[in-house]
């Protein structure tokens, strides 16, 4: 049974052993980046799972009903969630519980606009202030440019080696999320003239190590992690006021390109999108700065009447 003493301590005794844990979860056709999240992702359930005096077919949703009370976007919770169904279904695929729950609770419903917008003009303008006052910065500038021009996501840029910078090309080989094969993209004129720089400064002999390695602390592999990245975007970010993430700016590039480009195909291209409409959200993000626009301008003239 799901719940007996023999199953509890088995479940218990993988999920707190990290080499059995990464064991089970290798099973998944995902990358390597993409197990570290798992399993940093993990660490609530497994936490949950251990203070409960058994493991039965209750868990996920007892896990869900914690989860909700959280103080974090329904997407966190959503990730959190996901990743707990998918050891859930693991651990019955890998015949240590007798029966899959994992289909037995939903994700928290999501809206499909944006909760965190993407950078303001002004916050770009910003930024491109802080970079024309930090000309030696080149590592810094080169991953600003990155996410500001080319509209990277964190993964592929960490994921970057020497070898994918094609200068003769003017193009970078990326490997785009759900892709198994890189892909060439254009570089943008200032993202070629930066990254030359980078490389000149920082030559390598090795094609194939990465591009960008983490200053304060070699990762397992030495190559920078969206952490670092983060952490890297979220000085720059305290320093000039801005309150955001680097997620932003692959925001502010599509809504950019949306605006810009009237052929959505070509933005989905461009963005590396899997399809056009995945990109409607962006296009409900701009009906709602007109529909603004348009209701301040039909009041406009109480409005300025007011004179409170």
């Amino acid at each position: 049974m799901l719940d007996t003493t023999e199953t509890n301590l088995k479940v218990l005794t993988i999920i707190n052993t990290d080499d059995a844990l990464l064991g089970l979860l290798d099973r998944l056709d995902i990358r390597r980046e993409t197990l570290r999240d798992y399993r940093y992702r993990l660490t609530s359930f497994i936490v949950f799972v251990s203070s409960r005096s058994r493991f039965d077919h209750n868990v996920l949703i007892d896990y869900k009903k914690m989860l909700a009370k959280q103080d974090c976007s329904v997407a966190t919770k959503n990730k959190m969630l996901t990743v707990a169904k998918r050891l859930t279904y693991l651990l019955y695929a890998s015949g240590i519980v007798d029966r899959d729950i994992s289909g037995t609770v939903k994700c928290f419903q999501q809206s499909k606009i944006h909760k965190r917008q993407g950078l303001t003009e002004e916050e770009q303008v910003r930024i491109i202030h802080w970079i024309n006052r930090n000309p030696d910065r080149v590592r810094e500038r080169a991953l600003i440019y990155l996410l500001l021009f080319q509209g990277l996501r964190q993964a592929e840029i960490c994921n970057l080696r020497y070898y994918d910078v094609d200068l003769k090309q003017n193009c970078l080989h990326i490997l785009g999320k759900g892709r198994d094969d890189k892909e060439p993209l254009i570089m943008q004129e200032d993202v070629r003239r930066t990254l030359k720089e980078y490389i000149e400064k920082n030559p390598n002999k090795y094609a194939n190590s990465f591009l960008f390695t983490s200053e304060r602390r070699k990762s397992q592999d030495g190559g920078l992690t969206t952490r670092g990245l983060a952490v890297i975007i979220k000085s720059i970010f305290d320093e000039l006021d801005i309150d955001s993430n680097v997620h932003a700016f692959r925001h502010s590039f599509t809504t950019t390109l949306v605006k810009k480009l009237p052929n959505l195909l070509e933005v989905a291209q461009l963005t590396r999108h899997k399809s056009v409409e995945m990109l409607q959200v962006y296009n409900d993000e701009l009906k709602i700065e007109e529909q603004t626009i348009k209701l301040n301008s039909a009041f406009n003239g109480l409005s300025k009447m007011l004179t409170v």
